[in-house]
């Protein structure tokens, strides 16, 4: 276990010694994003971001997260789909044996179903 340990870690080592090592001209020749290219990546972190505030729609920032792509009309079926099926997944928590018998748990979804109508609403509504 050990010699394979000083093995990866020399590896790891070589490996970022050599990438330390690059030419200038190669890396100056790295060709900037297109426009399109560059959209499609600030979409993506967008996206990324929705995901984050789907985790946790309670928080006040989650709303004006989603707002940022969802009130765009070219992404707003997309973000208004993901947020209906948020919504139905935490309804059906309602169902469950514990949200009968959890005073904390029936809050936590209640306030998680709370949210999410919340960001429906301000999709819809703008």
């Amino acid at each position: 276990m050990n010699n394979t340990k000083t093995w990866l870690t020399l590896f790891f080592t070589m490996t970022l010694s050599a990438c330390s090592t690059l030419d200038e001209n190669k890396t100056s020749s790295v060709t900037p994003l297109s426009e399109q290219d560059q959209y499609a990546l600030e979409v993506g972190h967008k996206v990324l971001a929705i995901q984050a505030a789907l985790e946790s729609p309670e928080q006040p920032a989650s709303v004006e997260v989603v707002k940022a792509l969802g009130l765009d009309s070219r992404h707003y079926v997309m973000v208004r789909g993901w947020l209906s099926q948020a919504l139905r997944s935490a309804e059906s928590w309602q169902d469950t044996s514990t949200y009968q018998t959890s005073a904390a748990y029936k809050n936590t979804t209640n306030k998680r179903i709370s949210a999410l109508r919340r960001m429906i609403r301000a999709i819809d509504l703008e």
